[in-house]
């Protein structure tokens, strides 16, 4: 039974980037004649202005009606006909094994649904929890945005595992990704694979939260048993292509070209439209969208007439009027006519104005229209509609627009960080936290804040610990820890937050100091564990004096929140970021580690999870 070894680090960089990018041309448009076959290719400049590198991927985002049909595809990269293994650790670990589809792989399944996922599970897992994640494009070695996430925990091993999509996912993009994310135990392999030959740029594999890996032919060279199933019609998809560099670096002052291919062959006559998107590490402009359209004229000449927006929604908590423009285009070779209705309207809380009924010439003209959505007079609640527009569009005749308003009081939203503060000091110290109240809700919240609990004078708040709060901003009051004439001892109280929030009345934020010995940081919740010396250049010392505790797994943070890395006794296979020194525990209940050379100076956490319970200690690398 093979199994996979493979250890990651997740360091992230605190530093800001000046990466500016260019693209050009910021549009695409292109007309052919009906039967054309021969493909147009469109270059596409990327330019770094910036003083570092960029780093940038490119997809494709289809705009399209869904068509009824009942084709079926599967979207896999297994050969799941062939010889079976699987793969596991010899630790105790978190995994997310992800599979990534390419324009090649779904340009043929465009307008289906994926419907079911498949995963061959070969062992148990950790209380047989299987969490299935479907995400969109990313950044070529990561997805992106999550786009549905489902767990299941009917999981059989030994065989293949089907699950049905809670809702049916539209394939509309160039890029997918599939993945499982399961708890082994150690010695563990539940991960299923086939015997190759592997799909280069396909597998993907990521550790305990940190970064994804890709699995490459000299690692492993075989494919993860994670496939999926997709039903419905299919639209046209191959008709876009990029080549060249739609994906990669550039340094400062450079440039990269790449290709968009529009390839009209056997398409029939109709507006074809699509977003070139581009994610790049800009962080004033990280998104570039080019928009593409490949008009295939009728022959003899015909309108060809799309309506945007495809819906309307909006969410309203006070009086008066928002006003949305409708635009009617014709990208045909004949003028064509359009008349807008709306219907189901109750309390005239939408109204249209402006050019509802008319003409619009060809060759791509805009005709445009206003749907004016008016609060006034009406009482709270949810509000529908359907804006119709015929046209004489033989291949378009009716569109019809879904209107949604939803009209209530406005309300705060209220969040507090952090939720809870536990820290070590010294007995002449003093700390202070900054507590964060935020309000991503619609009104202005208001908050009070008090301790309780605290004996003695210990813990004080100081600052704005009564105050409002406006919508989409923060406040921020500190907790002032002095430990001077404490005697050693553990220390506890709760911060409590009231608020006006209807949904967060309350927050309680638990406190709890340990007070300890002058260079010797003492990491417990009332009980023995020491992690020391702390500040270090490298090496610490993790130890328990009661006996009756045992550690089970520590994990080494950075203060980003990303896992570095994490280990389980007998704490070995670990790679030189953080491994015990001496390659064995020092003394009884004791284990010795090195940050080692490949960490920068700066503050780290150390998680440890005992038997009894978790804690987590701030430790300072000098």
């Amino acid at each position: 039974m093979k199994k996979l070894y493979l250890l990651t680090a997740c360091i992230s960089i605190g530093f800001v980037l000046n990466a500016q990018v260019s693209v050009t041309p910021t549009s695409i448009y292109q007309e052919v004649a009906q039967g054309s076959t021969a493909a147009i290719t469109k270059q596409i400049t990327v330019t770094n202005s910036g003083s570092d590198t960029i780093k940038y991927n490119t997809w494709n985002a289809y705009d399209f009606e869904p068509k009824s049909g009942s084709s079926v595809f599967e979207l896999k990269h297994c050969n799941d006909q062939g010889y079976l293994s699987c793969i596991g650790y010899d630790e105790p670990v978190l995994m997310e094994a992800g599979v990534k589809f390419s324009k090649n792989d779904l340009c043929d399944k465009m307008g289906t649904y994926i419907a079911k996922m498949l995963f061959y599970q070969c062992d148990d897992v950790v209380n047989n929890v299987i969490k299935y994640r479907i995400y969109g494009p990313g950044d070529y070695s990561s997805p992106g945005e999550l786009l549905m996430e489902f767990v299941n925990t009917d999981n059989i091993s030994g065989k293949w595992n089907t699950v049905i999509l809670p809702q049916p996912l539209l394939i509309d993009k160039s890029e997918l990704w599939l993945s499982i994310e399961l708890f082994q135990e150690r010695f563990q392999t539940p991960i299923g694979i086939d015997s190759g030959p592997l799909k280069e740029g396909g597998n993907f594999l990521k550790l305990n939260g940190g970064k994804w890996i890709e699995i490459t032919t000299e690692e492993l060279g075989v494919n993860f048993l994670l496939k999926a199933t997709a039903i419905g019609g299919v639209v046209p998809g191959c008709w876009l292509s990029l080549t060249g560099n739609s994906h990669g670096k550039i340094p400062s002052g450079g440039s990269a070209n790449f290709n968009a291919v529009l390839n009209p062959s056997g398409l029939e006559y109709d507006a074809y439209r699509a977003t070139i998107t581009m994610v790049t590490n800009d962080q004033n402009n990280p998104i570039k969208e080019i928009p593409t359209t490949l008009v295939v004229l009728p022959t003899p000449p015909a309108p060809i007439i799309y309506v945007t927006p495809k819906s309307i929604s909006e969410t309203v908590y006070e009086i008066g009027t928002i006003t949305k423009q409708i635009t009617v285009t014709n990208y045909g070779n004949a003028a064509g006519t359009y008349n807008a209705t709306m219907e189901g309207v109750t309390n005239n809380w939408i109204t249209l104005t402006g050019n509802t009924t008319g003409s619009v010439a060809s060759g791509n003209s805009h005709i445009n229209f206003n749907a004016v959505i008016n609060t006034g007079g009406l009482e709270y609640g949810v509000y529908t509609a359907t804006l119709k527009v015929s046209t004489s569009d033989v291949k378009h005749p009716l569109f019809e627009i879904p209107c949604k308003l939803v009209y209530e009081p406005a309300s705060p939203s209220m969040s507090v960080s952090p939720t809870s503060i536990e820290e070590t000091i010294t007995e002449t110290n003093t700390i202070t936290i900054p507590i964060t109240i935020s309000n991503s809700g619609s009104a202005t919240g208001e908050y009070e804040a008090q301790l309780e609990g605290a004996s003695g004078n210990w813990i004080s708040l100081s600052g704005a610990t009564t105050e409002t709060v406006s919508s989409n901003s923060s406040k921020t009051f500190d907790a002032v820890i002095n430990a001077e004439g404490l005697p050693n001892d553990t220390y506890t109280a709760t911060i409590k937050i009231t608020t006006n929030d209807p949904a967060h009345p309350l927050f309680e934020i638990p406190c709890t100091i340990v007070v300890s010995k002058e260079g010797i940081a003492t990491v417990t919740l009332g009980d023995q564990i020491m992690v020391y010396p702390n500040p270090t250049r490298g090496e610490f010392r993790i130890e328990i004096l009661d006996m009756r505790y045992e550690i089970l797994e520590i994990a080494l943070i950075d203060i980003f929140g990303c896992v570095v890395e994490i280990a389980h006794p007998p704490l070995k296979n670990l790679n030189p970021i953080f491994s015990p020194f001496g390659g064995s525990p020092v003394g009884e209940g004791g284990w010795g580690f090195n940050l080692g050379g490949l960490l920068p100076s700066g503050a780290y956490f150390v998680k440890i999870t005992t038997n009894k319970g978790t804690v987590t200690k701030k430790i300072v690398k000098q």
